[in-house]
């Protein structure tokens, strides 16, 4: 709690902090003293994107062909608003090729599919709120195996 002296009828309170709940009350003062205090007004600041990247983001390879991703939010405190989604980034990593884009919902992973096998891509994600996309974590990188396994033969006997 922190008692402000105004000398006016107005006073805009400076470096509140993003998407956080604050009671105000007024109290007048003569020189009889204070008078009765006006009841608590709650009011939440506005929020804005997130300003940290999700964190701890790993790879995890599934087969030739996709990659799940698996991320933390980013730490609290540094969500400035309610997390809407996630938007994903990944690309090929030869040649710096076109970056595919996809928002997700809330979940804290994603399976990338249709992906070329034994191809090297590089991922990365941001935490979204209403008010867009906040920072992303760097690129990381996995590669699809060039074959999967075929578990539908037996291996034959060995000799």
């Amino acid at each position: 709690e922190q008692d402000i002296d105004v000398g006016g009828l107005s006073y805009t309170i400076i470096g509140l902090r993003k998407y956080t709940e604050y009671s105000f009350r007024v109290v007048a003062y003569n020189k009889h003293g204070p008078g009765v205090s006006t009841q608590d007004v709650v009011i939440r600041t506005l929020s804005d994107v997130p300003s940290a990247a999700p964190q701890n983001l790993t790879l995890e390879v599934q087969n030739s062909k996709s990659i799940v991703m698996h991320w933390q939010p980013p730490p609290t405190g540094t969500h400035n608003g309610q997390i809407t989604g996630y938007k994903i980034r990944y690309r090929k990593v030869i040649r710096k090729s076109d970056v595919t884009e996809i928002i997700v919902g809330t979940q804290l992973s994603q399976l990338i599919e249709a992906l070329e096998r034994g191809t090297e891509y590089s991922f990365r994600v941001a935490a979204l709120t209403i008010n867009g996309t906040g920072i992303a974590t760097d690129w990381i990188s996995a590669e699809t195996f060039e074959s999967d396994l075929d578990e539908t033969r037996v291996p034959e006997v060995p000799s």
